[in-house]
């Protein structure tokens, strides 16, 4: 049975005690005691929680599925053509199937399923035979030496074969391993027959993080456009259950023990700046994100300063801005404070999601060192205007 709960509240179930709760408590989630009532509070965390029971606690997105859809396939590069199939798709789910984990797995083995039904991709590879007649490139040398020796077959020759042992298809293999299990016993026989018809012509990946690499830089260099973007579809749903999993989506996941969470905090900082980036980087302006950062707080080099977002041309800064899941605090205006007088910047942004409203919302602070700091109010209801929004953020600050 599949309890609900949703992302930002607490949920509170009478029918389920504390000792049905895994031992290893995720972060981002609370336990709360009301007259002897269980409650569990999620906070920025969406996903799957299998319960001791048997059960299973299913964390909502406060923003909606299709919303958190939205953010999680923009931030991974999805072209809008293939989120509207997606959303067309998952409005066909009841309440108790609409979770986002179930949804993409779903997806993903339909997907894997158009795949089985046109063209699964291959490569070639080459192959040295020997046998009495020429059927490739001849290898001249070890060909006489064949027929001086009298070897029983004496032609040597190279042959391209075609496998589909390849990086797309070994991690839609492992992909489709998750989308399966995710799915609820009841559900899983209506997939089982194109989960099992994958597994006969595929093979398993033996290094995940290396196919994973290789397929993120195809999808990078548009390899799978054209005639293959059926494989991009599939190969995008495989990273985010990845994700799901603990791999890809770096710094989005958390994986303990029964427990298959997304982080909503990273997946909306994310997608704030894959939106700028992919605007601003085709207009020669530079938008970073400080992981190894030069700068540090003090002379010493203690305290590294690490922004979000960092956008310069020309070698001068335009734009140092934060992303944040929540509504900007105290705190948050220190620490992007600090970012501007550390880097030298005269501007910055707090970014912020508007669980409420459909309208963007700013609200401008200046310092006594002239100083400007931005709140912005993204509307989560309108992912399409704070994408808008985005993409002109420079004629916004």
């Amino acid at each position: 049975m599949i309890k609900r709960a949703i992302e930002g509240t607490t949920t509170w179930l009478p029918d389920i005690s504390a000792d049905d709760i895994p031992e290893a408590i995720p972060n981002g989630i609370s336990l709360h005691i009301k007259n002897g009532i269980l409650g569990i509070e999620a906070q920025g965390v969406v996903g799957a929680l299998r319960l001791a029971n048997g059960e299973t606690l299913h964390i909502l997105p406060k923003i909606g599925d299709v919303n958190f859809f939205h953010l999680l396939f923009k931030a991974e590069g999805l072209q809008n053509n293939t989120l509207q199939e997606l959303n067309s798709f998952a409005s066909y789910f009841t309440n108790e199937d609409h979770t986002p984990p179930i949804i993409i797995a779903k997806n993903l083995l339909l997907s894997v399923n158009e795949i089985l039904h046109r063209s699964p991709t291959a490569k070639r590879f080459k192959v040295k035979k020997n046998g009495n007649f020429v059927a490739g490139s001849l290898n001249i040398q070890k060909t006489i030496f064949g027929i001086h020796s009298r070897a029983h077959k004496p032609i040597h020759y190279t042959v391209k074969e075609k496998t589909l042992d390849t990086p797309e298809n070994r991690i839609l293999t492992a992909a489709i391993n998750i989308a399966i299990d995710l799915l609820p016993t009841e559900q899983r026989l209506s997939y089982e027959p194109i989960y099992l018809a994958w597994l006969q012509r595929f093979p398993h990946s033996t290094d995940i993080l290396a196919d994973l690499e290789t397929t993120a830089q195809n999808i990078a260099s548009n390899k799978y456009g054209g005639p293959r973007d059926y494989y991009k579809r599939s190969i995008i749903l495989a990273q985010i259950l990845f994700g799901y999993r603990g791999y890809g989506l770096s710094g989005t996941t958390s994986f303990t023990g029964d427990a298959i969470l997304l982080n909503t905090a990273a997946v909306f900082e994310k997608f704030v700046r894959k939106i700028i980036s992919l605007e601003y980087t085709a207009k020669g302006i530079v938008v970073s994100k400080e992981t190894n950062s030069p700068y540090s707080l003090y002379t010493n080099g203690s305290y590294s300063v690490c922004p979000d977002i960092i956008i310069s041309e020309g070698g001068n800064l335009r734009l140092i801005a934060d992303a944040k899941y929540k509504k900007p605090t105290i705190s948050d205006h220190y620490q992007l404070y600090t970012y501007l007088s550390v880097l030298g910047a005269k501007r910055g942004a707090l970014i912020a999601p508007s669980f409420t409203g459909f309208d963007i919302e700013t609200k401008e602070f200046q310092t006594p060192s002239q100083h400007t700091i931005t709140e912005i109010y993204l509307p989560m209801q309108n992912i399409d205007l704070a994408e808008n929004f985005l993409k002109n953020i420079l004629r916004h600050t």
